[in-house]
């Protein structure tokens, strides 16, 4: 498994981190997400793993980052909104419409009398 991995990647050493890091480093430098990698790397920073939140906290950036890379492999366009919508969406959950949500506020608010 190792060895394929490692034929996947280009070479890249997926154990390591300090070539992953520098691979992704190498793959953003001088482009417009730069900004962004340095702005999450420098948010990561105040996750400090001696909180017993922490390993939570990590879990659930890993789970965000599994469904950015399902997003990106998609053909769709999104918008910033969209994406943050999918993104947050909980596990089964169909995306409803304004209407949608509508329909479902309406219903829980009848009640019948006995």
């Amino acid at each position: 498994l190792f060895r394929s991995l490692h034929e996947i990647y280009g070479g890249i050493d997926m154990s390591s981190h300090r070539d992953v890091f520098s691979h992704l480093f190498n793959k953003v430098s001088g482009s417009p997400v730069s900004v962004q990698l340095l702005s999450i790397l420098q948010g990561l920073l105040h996750l400090d793993p001696k909180y017993s939140s922490s390993l939570l906290l990590w879990e659930a950036l890993e789970t965000l980052v599994e469904r950015a890379i399902l997003l990106s492999e998609q053909d769709e366009e999104y918008t910033r909104d969209k994406i943050i919508e999918r993104l947050f969406m909980k596990k089964f959950e169909k995306p409803t419409s304004g209407q949608d949500r509508a329909v479902e506020t309406s219903h829980k608010s009848i009640q019948t009398v006995q």
